[in-house]
């Protein structure tokens, strides 16, 4: 019975790990295309866009 306990307990210390890894890639993530995006931003072609629009 307390071996089973233990093994539940475990499995949620895992899942809770795996949910922080899945959290850091996505920010990961998120940065990576707000990167990009202010590095397009910042290109010729839209700038001029920007100042017609």
């Amino acid at each position: 019975m307390g071996n089973i306990l233990n093994q539940g307990s475990f499995s949620t210390q895992q899942i809770a790990t795996q949910q922080m890894e899945s959290n850091k890639l996505t920010v990961i993530i998120i940065f990576k295309h707000l990167y990009k995006y202010t590095k397009a931003s910042f290109s010729p072609p839209l700038t001029i866009n920007m100042a017609v629009l």
